[in-house]
């Protein structure tokens, strides 16, 4: 919510961990949460804030040139329930 409130992310103490749990899940309500409060598309630190702060991206990697051809992106945009 800070994010959203004040266009930063809060400073963790610890990661956000989840245990066994789909991924693209996580992702798509992520991006479900930001297009919830967002009209513009996902922003590029939105992800980086995801692989620092929640353990199932932690090993993603984020490319700026065709990020959203990127699997990191499709972990976030792709229908879990299809």
């Amino acid at each position: 919510s800070e994010y959203f409130a004040k266009g930063a992310f809060p400073v963790l103490n610890s990661k956000i961990n989840f245990k066994k749990i789909n991924k693209k899940r996580v992702g798509w309500a992520l991006k479900e949460l930001y297009k919830s409060e967002k009209i513009e598309d996902l922003d590029i630190e939105y992800f980086r804030f995801a692989k620092e702060s929640i353990n199932l991206f932690a090993n993603e990697v984020i490319v700026t040139e065709g990020f959203n051809k990127s699997n990191f992106y499709k972990s976030f945009t792709t229908n879990p329930a299809k």
